[in-house]
């Protein structure tokens, strides 16, 4: 990709992962940065994740002199309205689905203003290889690793109010994403779809 050649400076946000949760995208992350501590001396990087999961996960962290890591923590502020946020939005059944792509993208990017400021400070392109994006008007370049849309195919699996959240921010993602990465061409032709 182009713009990571050019950019030396590049963010990638666990910030929403979970020290408690081992599954697939465990495995990917820690390919990145192996791939990236090995590869791309002549870079920086700034890794974005909460504060638990640094304790936790600090054994299986890579650190060299050009991986930074910078802790998140929301405050009372965004903690009040990401409750709102994830406690309301479900339920608006009177508003059109593009009136709530639109409210996603508005709610989400005032959540988490602070983080944008911090990573707009700090790197020239950002990676989110959880899923989504935390928020979506980043005035910098963003890669999103979308590894599934399970909400899609097993909707089952999840409750009403996951099922809406994923529907808006897997979409709105997806969209303000500059670039999306697939697994596969079965995903890729999948998201496609």
């Amino acid at each position: 990709m182009s713009f990571i050649r050019k950019n030396k400076n590049i963010g990638i946000d666990i910030s929403n992962l979970s020290p408690n949760f081992y599954g697939g995208i465990d495995t990917y992350l820690n390919g990145i940065l192996l791939g990236f501590s090995s590869g791309f001396k002549n870079y920086n990087f700034q890794i974005y994740l909460n504060e638990d999961y640094f304790k936790k996960r600090k054994k299986n962290l890579i650190f060299k002199k050009n991986f930074k890591y910078i802790k998140i923590s929301d405050g009372i502020r965004e903690k009040f309205l990401l409750k709102v946020y994830n406690r309301s939005l479900p339920y608006l059944f009177f508003l059109t689905q593009k009136v709530k792509f639109v409210l996603d993208f508005h709610l989400k990017n005032l959540i988490y203003s602070k983080f944008r400021r911090l990573v707009e400070k700090n790197s020239d392109v950002l990676i989110s290889p959880n899923v989504v994006l935390k928020c979506y008007n980043l005035q910098i370049p963003t890669i999103l690793n979308m590894h599934d849309i399970q909400h899609v195919h097993f909707p089952y699996y999840f409750s009403y109010e996951e099922r809406r959240r994923r529907e808006l921010q897997y979409n709105n993602s997806a969209y303000f994403a500059s670039k999306n990465i697939a697994s596969g061409e079965f995903i890729k032709k999948d998201f496609i779809n």
